[in-house]
This record gives structure tokens, sequence and C-alpha cells, in this order.
């Protein structure tokens, strides 16, 4: 696949102004493989890694799901980062570096499918 190059910008706010240090970031960054998500993941059946075979290191991630779901890195085992229903995890510029069967595993337990949309990069 070809370089893309994605834009990421991001307002942080308290009480409407802004939070020292935060506001506003932005980022312009190339990555050489995406995997787009937007599919559908079933209640109760454990963790399951999401469509991202071709990405070794995960250098951005911004998974967005209609449910509550949890996320676990780098073959994590324990606990897992839980993101409610219309969440966001973002992750930009940083590294999940792993085999990218257990770079990111999702897991709903909400009692119904979840929608999970966004894209993961990386190389």
């Amino acid at each position: 696949m070809a370089n893309a190059e994605y834009e990421v910008a991001v307002v942080v706010r308290k009480n409407g102004k802004p939070v020292e240090g935060l506001d506003p970031y932005y980022a312009r960054f190339t990555v050489q493989e995406e995997a787009g998500l937007g599919h559908k993941e079933a209640t109760g059946g454990g963790y399951l890694t999401l469509p991202i075979d071709k990405i070794s290191t995960v250098e951005f991630a911004a998974i967005r799901p209609t449910g509550e779901l949890s996320l676990r890195f780098q073959a994590q085992t324990d606990g897992g980062l839980v993101v409610e229903a219309n969440g966001l995890f973002l992750l930009v510029k940083g590294r999940v570096n792993s085999a990218p069967t257990t770079n990111i595993k999702a897991s709903n337990a909400s009692g119904a499918d979840v929608k999970i949309d966004g894209v993961v990069a990386g190389s």
C-alpha cells in the first residue's frame, strides 16, 4: 500500500477556556499501512483481534465504538482499557509494537452487538 497522510486536531477546554499545554493539539504524519474498521463485534466473544493483520507497529488509532468496549494492547492479559459507548480512543504518534494478531484486541461484554468505527495505521 502507498503511504497515507493523516491530520489530527484536538481541542481540550475546561469551562470554555483552553487547557494550558493541550489546546490546540495538531499533528500531521505519514503511515505506511492502514486498516479501516467499521465492523460489528458480537457480545460475549472474549478478546478478539481487530482486523489489522498488515500492521506490525501501530502508530495511530482512532477507535469509536457504539457500545462499551474493552481494549488490550501488545498481548496484554490483564484488565483492559474501557471505552464507553460513543467514546473515542485516540493514539497519535505512539507505538504499539507486537505481532499484528496481538497489537490491539477488543472485547464486547455490553450485552448487545457493538459497531466499531475508526482506523488503525502504522507500519
